[in-house]
């Protein structure tokens, strides 16, 4: 009797075993099949989400508040900043290193991200596909708002503009306003107080106003011909707070009345962050947008 428990015991300690070996054999090929599976390239679909999630980043870390508001009657262009613009190129970087590492290690894949053009101290921003924003980071602090092809024109109505400085206003070169197609509305901050100017000017000529302050910083104000790297632009903005800025500071916002836009025109914003998305035969090159 004694002999036949011992040999129930046996098989079932032997069926016992097996079943944990086929288990174990299971489990090694369900994980050698995820492995594979993870080690395939993924579907153009991933790349591109990808990219996307990293260049929102950039446009949280870079981008100045901004916003593009088409209706039947025309297009508003909203851009807020200050100058010299301020961006925390630590925490750029450590986005560069993230998506270069962890995030395409966890994907098995090689990314890129090329911030050379931001790092150098610009920012282009491509808005509703004919338009240009330009700021400067640091040095001779500048921004721009412009069409693009040189002689074109932005055909802007009109220009909201605010501008404040932390300083004692010395002096204002104020802008003529002779008449034209271009109204302009133009409030100036300080610690004088607060002064709103407005008229209308002629967008084909370079239309200038100045403003001097106590501490020997000048903040100039051009619209209508501006010319920039030897191309000029019709009816543009550029602000200038000049090459010899210390600690100065302006914060400033405009907005920019236009006809309407061309229903192909696209309201993202693309900037200068070039990325890449290599895994296999997939590969995904896309420039950061918002």
């Amino acid at each position: 009797m004694s002999n036949r428990k011992g040999f129930v015991f046996s098989l079932i300690a032997v069926l016992f075993m097996m079943l944990l070996i086929l288990m174990a054999a299971t489990m090694a090929d369900e994980y050698a099949e995820n492995e594979r599976v993870e080690a395939l390239p993924v579907p153009n679909s991933f790349a591109a989400a990808s990219l996307d999630n990293v260049g929102t980043l950039a446009a949280d870390l870079l981008l100045p508040n901004a916003s593009v508001t088409d209706t039947d009657n025309g297009t508003t262009i909203w851009v807020s900043d200050t100058l010299p613009r301020q961006v925390n190129q630590t925490q750029l970087s450590g986005l560069q290193s993230y998506a270069q590492g962890q995030l395409a290690y966890s994907q098995h894949a090689v990314i890129t991200m090329d911030t050379s053009q931001v790092l150098n101290n610009s920012l282009s921003l491509l808005m509703m596909d004919d338009f240009m924003f330009q700021s400067t980071l640091n040095n001779s602090p500048t921004m721009v708002f412009r069409s693009l092809g040189n002689g074109s024109s932005t055909n802007a109505t009109s220009y909201n503009i605010t501008i404040s400085v932390a300083d004692n206003r010395s002096s204002v070169s104020g802008f003529t306003f002779p008449g034209g197609t271009l109204n302009v509305t133009l409030a100036y901050t300080d610690n004088n107080g607060t002064v709103v100017t407005g008229g209308s000017l002629n967008p084909s000529a370079l239309n200038h106003f100045s403003i001097n302050y106590a501490s020997g910083v000048r903040a100039d104000i051009y619209i209508g011909m501006v010319s920039q790297n030897g191309s000029s632009y019709n009816g543009a903005l550029m602000m200038d707070l000049g090459n010899d800025i210390t600690n100065e500071t302006a914060a400033y916002s405009f907005s920019a009345q236009l006809p309407p836009q061309p229903s192909s025109s696209h309201d993202v914003m693309v900037f200068p962050v070039q990325m890449t998305y290599t895994q296999g035969d997939v590969e995904k090159t896309a420039n950061a947008t918002r």
